[in-house]
């Protein structure tokens, strides 16, 4: 390869990184770049370390005509099958890795073709996609976003109208004390039901409060948001009934959602000290989801819904009145709903 090329596809580097284009595109037009100049490249592997809660990095792959040119490779040396004892796809993205050329050529110390480049560009762009990663992860999709789009100043809140979720889970505080190693799992795969479903439904996750969960769903239509929330509470029910039956066949404890639902206008932003910020909701309507959701013990209900989010025409012909309550903190009684189990 001359230097002149050499140069060429250096430069081509250093403003593909700088511009953020995806690991796959610049894996991919390096490779016919270098077959361009003569090399003779048959297939290319590249791997990097990513901060990611599932994966410990992500293989690049050139070469490879019917097949994706990503694979992300899991822990799966921290964490053994799932209750349904299948093999998980981080495992076999595993073996695909430790089955390639460029695993071998770790392990054996064959020669490799080295050249010195003047940018980090895989590098770079991976960086970026893994601190948008944690962002997502640690505060939400749509906080995240909004944090690394600039809106980090402490006090700067926008108003808007939202569906609040809370939930928790039931009997955790007896599972933690009688079972405190059944604590974390527990915790993760009812996590998991939970978060997936709001998730696929539009919503966003913004807190994990020990068991509980604190979300939103947004939307133009208030209507369109209820639905969704609706739908969303629906999918987690199911998925938690399916995930009890495969605990209870291995003789884990179980446990069931307690799910407040209400609608109303919230603060949404950054809250806290100089030093520690919060991107959350505050007002009223939180406080009150939390005390709706704390009635569910009271009135034996595993759902239960706020009279505003219950006025909602799509969602009224569901559901069905279970009285009246005082919530602590809240000034005048409120009648709460729950699904109807004749609709």
């Amino acid at each position: 390869m001359n230097e002149k090329l050499f140069t060429e596809l250096s430069g081509w580097l250093t403003q593909a990184g700088l511009a953020g284009t995806p690991e796959t595109e610049i894996v991919s037009v390096f490779c016919d770049r270098c077959v361009a100049a003569g090399i003779p490249l048959g297939r290319a592997h590249l791997a990097i370390d990513t901060l990611h809660p599932v994966h410990e990095g992500s293989l690049f792959r050139w070469g490879y005509p019917n097949e994706s040119l990503v694979h992300e490779y899991g822990r799966t040396s921290l964490e053994g099958p799932d209750v349904s004892g299948a093999v998980s796809l981080d495992e076999q993205a595993t073996d695909v890795w430790r089955r390639g050329p460029f695993y071998n050529m770790l392990q054996t110390g064959a020669a490799l073709l080295r050249r010195r480049l003047n940018a980090l560009t895989i590098k770079s762009v991976s960086l970026a996609r893994m601190t948008r990663t944690l962002m997502e992860t640690y505060l939400g999709r749509d906080a995240g976003q909004r944090v690394l789009s600039g809106r980090i100043v402490r006090g700067i809140a926008e108003r808007i109208d939202a569906v609040v979720w809370f939930s928790d889970l039931r009997g955790f505080t007896r599972i933690t004390d009688t079972a405190p190693e059944q604590a974390i799992p527990l915790l993760n795969e009812y996590s998991d039901v939970i978060v997936s479903a709001i998730h696929e439904h539009g919503g966003d996750v913004l807190k994990l409060i020990g068991d509980g969960t604190l979300a939103i769903f947004t939307a133009e239509d208030r209507t369109h948001a209820c639905s969704a929330a609706l739908s969303a509470a629906i999918a987690v029910s199911e998925g938690i009934h399916a995930l009890n039956e495969r605990r209870e066949a291995h003789g884990k404890p179980v446990t069931d959602m307690y799910l407040g639902l209400h609608v109303g206008d919230v603060f949404y932003g950054n809250v806290g000290s100089r030093e520690r910020l919060d991107f959350t909701v505050i007002g009223p309507a939180v406080n009150e989801v939390s005390r709706i959701a704390a009635m569910c013990r009271s009135v034996d209900q595993t759902v239960l819904m706020s009279s505003a989010f219950a006025s909602v025409d799509t969602v009224k012909r569901r559901l069905v009145s279970v009285g009246r309550y005082a919530l602590r903190g809240v000034s005048h009684p409120q009648e709460l709903f729950t699904f109807d189990p004749g609709a």
